[in-house]
């Protein structure tokens, strides 16, 4: 039997747009469009792994110069990857750690809230 790979949806979350559209940096833009490929691409191993909830798994992928990480929850059931933030590595510490809370309040009232 083959298996066939099931296409990923990657949605980018309203906040996310938001912090994009104030972005002046061209080289932080073309960041996070080449992040976006990468996923379409690779799918959940174009990630670092940082949490792993249920069906949920919180991830980045991270950039030296400049120093910026972008971050994603990714839903195994149905294959979604949504990029919820970009944030400058010395933020790291407190995105993760409020992403973790995002992803408890997800599994207990679904992932439309986090929307």
């Amino acid at each position: 039997m083959v298996r066939q790979k099931q296409e990923s949806n990657i949605v980018l979350l309203p906040s996310l747009e938001r912090r994009i559209l104030k972005i002046n940096d061209k080289k932080q833009l073309e960041l996070i469009l080449k992040a976006k490929e990468k996923i379409r691409i690779m799918g959940e191993k174009a990630m670092k792994i940082l949490y792993s909830k249920g069906n949920y798994k919180l991830g980045e992928i991270k950039y030296k110069r400049p120093p910026y990480r972008l971050y994603i929850i990714y839903d195994q059931n149905d294959n979604t990857f949504y990029l919820t933030s970009w944030a400058h590595k010395k933020s790291q510490d407190r995105i993760i750690e409020k992403m973790k809370k995002d992803l408890k309040e997800v599994l207990a009232y679904g992932i439309e809230n986090l929307l």
